[in-house]
């Protein structure tokens, strides 16, 4: 269900599980399954997102796998002033080129 009480239309269709098992391995897109079903590209990646990644975590665990989780890189401090020496640079990179055309 979506937050808004409508039925997920990829969940009750009948070719969900080889659908899904197809977008996941990568041998159809997203937007070819949602030409197959008639629905959109963003419905089926709603789908995907909200009811898929729930099941496969649940099943990978089911068959003892742990649960993946992807570290948070650190934010990167970067200084006004390496900000500004960038922009400069292609400041002077796009005149120069500009001068040559």
């Amino acid at each position: 269900m979506t937050k808004k009480g409508r039925p997920c239309l990829f969940c009750n269709a009948a070719a969900r599980e080889e659908l899904e098992a197809k977008i996941i391995t990568g041998r159809i897109t997203q937007t070819e399954a949602a030409r197959q079903l008639g629905q959109s590209r963003q419905s089926v990646n709603d789908h995907m997102r909200k009811h898929v990644t729930m099941s496969v975590q649940g099943a990978m665990e089911s068959l003892g796998f742990e649960p993946i989780t992807l570290p948070v890189p650190e934010p990167v401090d970067v200084s006004l002033e390496t900000g500004l020496n960038v922009y400069n640079t292609l400041s002077n990179i796009s005149q120069v080129s500009m001068t040559i055309w």
